[in-house]
């Protein structure tokens, strides 16, 4: 079977009925990644809250399963690499090795 393109908050309405009605692990995890990327928006729309409870509950679960996309984990890398934190770390990490050796 074939996912739709969960791309506008109205796919996501329209299939997640559909993935709780008839489960489908693939099709639950789309609207849960979905869901997942969104949620500051979904979460403030009225027709979220007309959700029966055990999928707004399911949802939270499977999202915190949702592994980031390859771009939001470069983004975190760049931030990391941007942190004056990250740069004292390593120089520290350097000293404390050149000290050792």
């Amino acid at each position: 079977m074939e996912l739709p393109d969960i791309t506008t908050f109205q796919d996501f309405l329209c299939t997640v009925h559909y993935a709780w009605e008839y489960p489908q692990e693939n099709l639950r995890m789309a609207c849960a990644k979905f869901w997942q990327e969104n949620k500051n928006v979904i979460n403030e729309r009225p027709e979220y809250y007309h959700l029966p409870e055990t999928i707004k509950i399911s949802l939270t679960i499977l999202g915190c399963c949702v592994e980031p996309t390859i771009k939001d984990s470069l983004q975190q890398f760049e931030t990391k690499e941007k942190s004056p934190v990250h740069h004292k770390e390593s120089s520290k990490e350097i000293k404390l090795t050149e000290k050792i050796d």
